[in-house]
């Protein structure tokens, strides 16, 4: 089975794209995993810079629950993954909110699983916050995130197709790259 996943910080059109491939008929038969954060935030845990410990666990075990399920499928897209949750940990621990053994675990997790996607499709911000009454609207959260993501990145050498533009531009390198 293949695997691809969607990564970067909220509001980047992650969500979009995956909706894009679910319509197009070159992936009929594929799985397509959605983003776990609205289901937590609706269990009436914080989420975004809200996030504390319980947050980030619940987090970090639905990621492993997403990818070491093993489907009888061609491939599989997640919309976010292990790196997602480790740099919104990231995030939490600098602000007090997080333990470093939660940090220290949500980084095992990446490290341990990060091989297994034939493509990680990394996305920056480029436009505005979209309200959908749950991600936060806050601009500097949002960078301070796509920094983290950065960091991340360069310093445990995650190989990503980065994609940008307008959707059909990102769609067209999603296509080139699987």
């Amino acid at each position: 089975m293949r695997i691809f996943t969607f990564t970067g910080a909220h509001s980047t059109g992650k969500t979009t794209l995956l909706k894009k491939m679910k319509e197009d008929k070159r992936f009929k038969g594929w799985k397509f995993v959605n983003e776990i954060t609205r289901s937590i935030a609706a269990t009436g845990k914080e989420i975004n810079e809200k996030g504390d410990e319980d947050t980030q666990i619940a987090v970090i075990n639905s990621h492993y629950v997403n990818i070491a399920q093993e489907d009888d499928i061609e491939a599989k897209v997640l919309d976010r993954w292990a790196l997602d949750g480790c740099a919104y940990t990231q995030y939490l621990h600098d602000k007090g909110r997080v333990t470093e053994a939660t940090l220290m675990r949500s980084i095992d997790q990446l490290m341990a699983h990060q091989d297994r996607f034939d493509v990680i499709f990394y996305i920056e911000p480029e436009f505005g916050i979209a309200n959908d009454g749950v991600r936060s609207l806050d601009l500097k959260f949002q960078r301070a995130i796509a920094d983290i993501f950065k960091e991340l990145i360069d310093d445990l050498d995650i190989k990503v197709v980065k994609l940008s533009g307008t959707i059909e531009e990102r769609y067209k390198t999603i296509l080139q790259n699987i």
